[in-house]
């Protein structure tokens, strides 16, 4: 086997496409590259991209698993073993591929059904019923990937009737003894996943996989056999249900009881049999007769999904349970607090809406049981201390403010406290003073985001706050942070309106540290825009000289110019006479070295500004021609690119070919003018191309009628080109039709 990983990966990808001839051969090769000793990839060093890497040892692997997948149903079992192998290395893009494969041959082929009927999904079952304890739960994510298929109760696949039409194949399964063991076989498997290891995350996911075993297909055309076995599956899972609520966490409570409304909803005419034992069930567990109230979106538990009877519920609820706390019953809401927090780290944050609703009404109703809740317990309640502290700054302020401020000279908690003042009406100078002076010495740029989202909310009330604005954005620019972008520009209207331009420059200064100019920073900028839009101009070159001078590779995602633009672009545009100079100085930028990045942004950052050729950059151009240089040329044709022959373009080229017809740069001039005005962007169709130079065509005979004899024969001679085109485009798409007619293409 060759040492160069280059040539290894060539070599998969052959095989990758005669796999399915030589299946042994394959597997052979596969487990010779699984089992090769890693060798690092080969370093070029290119011009203009910095390092190019060759292919990795993880390269490789992943195409083995392309390999493997083409042979999936030739030598399952083997593939199994592979793939398995294959899902342990640490590549995070190894994995996923390892998991596509396994999903790829667990699921349900109609055309792989015909000939085999359940075979496959016997074979993968038949390999995961012998693996141990440990290594079901070390491949629990391949085990919920392959059971989640062989629980599908449709199957899928597709046909190429001819070369030109590709039919998808879609339907519900028929139900055959080997079908109904498949799937009683998954279940059995997941079952005993769950019943493994107690982790939340892990049992969620399982459960999540058995609900497939409850589906009917989304189509209605399906036979009574089917909704009978989907049915038998139900009740078995029912039962399941049954034997794991008593020690379940009320997170999978709350799962099971969403799935028992689905059941209630679904099985009308067959209620399963134990349904109304899993309702009564659910409604005597207490606990979570609680937890339902506190965590949860509104409308996720009510049959009818009415939202606004749920949200009037819950509120009602929690306004009771504040009004049952007491000295005498304190400890016991204590623990049930504790249990509500039990599994908040691995839970959904935004569903424990209606408990942060609890403990502020605590705070503000109950303050001293507040107060010694966050005593006894303050470690777990510290992702909802803010709550709590709401509450009692409504009735003690003075007390809220002493807590907070003994926290923060501990330097604890800050980036809540940088938050307090957007949820609070009263601003505290000196309590906000100290939380940002110790958020600046602790380097916690979480908690200084927080901080300037309190800012932007005190501002339209308190002018004083400019100061702080800068200041924190001076600080978040020197850890080089930039989530300050994503909160200023939603509330920005007011204090960017404020701005000395000395204190633009901050706020500027902080864009460049952007990998990508985006929607956010283009609302920020459209304020400079309409009134320094040079500045703007200014800072797009800024970021292209920071960008030249990065150490670059072919994965750098620093933007000097956006891709696209939002909004910017249209607020710019007014403005030509003042950016086109300035955008046309780029051009001589960069040195020798970085020239190329300059031109190629300049003309980018032209394309996106006027998507047709401004009258003003068109004077620019013409002006530039006429100087004659291989350099005019290169810029004129750098900009020309972006346009793909719009006829915006004519009097450019008018200009071109009357300074240059007669001299013996014409033919490069008229050649790359061809190759600029004949570009078409996207077409669709067989003929896409043909069509699209008919269009051409039509395009240049405003020039075959111009007075100067210069520009009809330049008009002449490019619908020459054109016509070239054609017949080479008409010509290549017979020889693809004909290739695929006889399935060589």
């Amino acid at each position: 086997m060759s040492k160069n990983n280059n040539d290894i990966f060539n070599a998969l990808e052959i095989l990758e496409e005669y796999a399915h001839s030589a299946p042994n051969k394959a597997i052979q090769i596969s487990k010779a590259v699984l089992d090769r000793k890693p060798k690092k990839p080969t370093v070029t060093k290119m011009k203009g991209f910095g390092n190019l890497y060759g292919k990795s040892h993880a390269d490789l692997l992943v195409q083995s698993v392309k390999v493997l997948n083409k042979i999936r149903y030739l030598e399952t079992k083997q593939v199994i073993q592979l793939l398995e192998r294959l899902y342990f290395y640490s590549d995070k893009t190894l994995q996923s591929e390892v998991i596509k494969a396994f999903e790829h041959v667990a699921q349900f082929n109609l055309f792989v059904l015909q000939q085999v009927d359940y075979k496959i999904q016997k074979c993968i079952l038949d390999e995961m019923e012998h693996w141990s304890n440990k290594r079901l739960l070390k491949n629990i994510d391949i085990v919920l990937t392959v059971t989640k298929e062989l629980l599908e109760p449709t199957f899928e696949g597709h046909s190429m009737p001819d070369y030109k039409t590709f039919t998808l194949h879609s339907g519900s399964l028929v139900v055959i003894e080997d079908l109904k063991s498949v799937r009683k076989r998954a279940i059995a498997i997941l079952k005993k996943s769950y019943l493994l290891k107690d982790d939340l995350a892990m049992r969620t996911k399982v459960l999540q996989t058995l609900q497939g075993a409850t589906q009917t297909p989304h189509s209605h055309l399906y036979s009574d056999d089917l909704e009978k076995m989907v049915l038998d599956d139900t009740n078995e899972i029912i039962n399941f249900y049954l034997e794991i609520l008593p020690d379940a966490e009320n997170e999978l409570i709350q799962d099971i009881e969403e799935q028992k409304i689905l059941f209630v909803r679904r099985f009308t005419k067959n209620r399963p049999p134990k349904l109304d034992e899993l309702e009564e069930a659910i409604k005597s567990n207490v606990a979570y007769d609680m937890f339902r109230v506190f965590v949860g979106y509104d409308g996720r538990l009510n049959p009818e999904y009415d939202f606004e009877l749920d949200r009037q519920t819950r509120t009602q609820k929690v306004n009771e349970f504040v009004a049952d706390i007491s000295d005498t019953n304190f400890e016991e809401w204590r623990q049930k607090i504790l249990l509500v927090l039990k599994n908040h780290s691995t839970s959904d944050p935004g569903g424990y809406g209606y408990f942060e609703t609890f403990l502020s009404g605590m705070g503000s109703d109950k303050t001293e049981l507040a107060i010694r809740l966050i005593e006894l317990n303050e470690k777990e309640l510290s992702p909802f201390l803010i709550s709590l502290l709401i509450g009692i700054w409504k009735t003690q302020p003075d007390k809220a403010k002493e807590m907070i401020s003994q926290w923060v000279e501990e330097g604890k908690y800050l980036s809540t406290w940088g938050f307090i003042f957007v949820v609070v009406n009263d601003f505290d100078l000196d309590l906000f003073r100290k939380i940002l002076d110790k958020s600046k010495g602790a380097n916690d740029t979480r908690a200084l985001n927080n901080i300037f989202r309190s800012i932007l909310h005190h501002y339209p009330t308190n002018k004083n706050l400019k100061p702080a604005f800068i200041e924190v954005i001076k600080e978040l620019t020197k850890h080089k942070d930039f989530w300050w972008v994503d909160n200023l520009w939603f509330k920005s209207s007011v204090i960017l309106n404020d701005l000395t331009q000395k204190e633009w420059e901050l706020v500027l200064n902080g864009l460049l540290l952007l990998p990508q100019i985006d929607y956010q920073a283009e609302e920020i900028l459209k304020f400079i825009a309409d009134k320094n839009p040079k500045r703007v101009i200014n800072l797009f070159h800024d970021r292209v000289e920071m960008k030249s001078k990065k150490r670059r590779s072919v994965d750098d995602r620093y933007d000097g110019v956006p891709f696209n633009f939002h909004h910017l672009g249209e607020t710019l545009r007014p403005h030509a006479k003042v950016i086109v100079p300035e955008i046309l100085t780029w051009y001589e930028d960069g040195g020798k070295k970085h020239n190329w990045l300059f031109q190629w942004e300049a003309s980018h950052l032209f394309e996106e500004i006027f998507p047709a050729l401004d009258p003003v950059l068109e004077k620019s151009l013409i002006t530039i021609i006429k100087k004659g240089t291989k350099k005019s040329r290169e810029t004129v044709f750098s900009i020309l690119g972006k346009y793909e022959g719009d006829p915006s373009l004519w009097g450019v080229v008018k200009a071109l070919i009357k300074q240059y017809v007669g001299t013996k740069e014409y033919v490069e001039v008229s050649g790359s003018l061809f190759g600029y005005l004949s570009q078409t962007g996207v077409v669709t169709g067989e003929d896409g191309f043909v069509r699209a130079y008919e269009g051409k065509k039509q395009e240049i005979q405003v020039l075959k009628k111009d007075s100067d004899t210069r520009i009809k024969k330049f008009a002449k001679e490019y619908e020459d080109y054109l016509n070239s085109r054609i017949a080479f485009e008409q010509k290549r798409t017979n020889e693809e039709i004909e290739l695929m007619k006889r399935g060589l293409n």
